[in-house]
């Protein structure tokens, strides 16, 4: 989260895996849920978000 938060005060991406129900994700579903990060199916979606 953290991680997430510095990259959001650069004015950086904050892409994010489909939720997987683990605990662990917890802090992904948040982040959508806030609308904070973008989420991307797969690898090749996380590159074209980033060009």
């Amino acid at each position: 989260m953290h991680t997430a938060e510095v990259a959001a005060d650069l004015n950086r991406p904050v892409l994010v895996p489909p939720p997987t129900g683990d605990v662990r994700a917890d802090g992904n579903v948040r982040l959508l849920a806030e609308q904070r990060a973008v989420l991307v199916p797969g690898p090749a979606h996380a590159l074209a978000a980033l060009r």
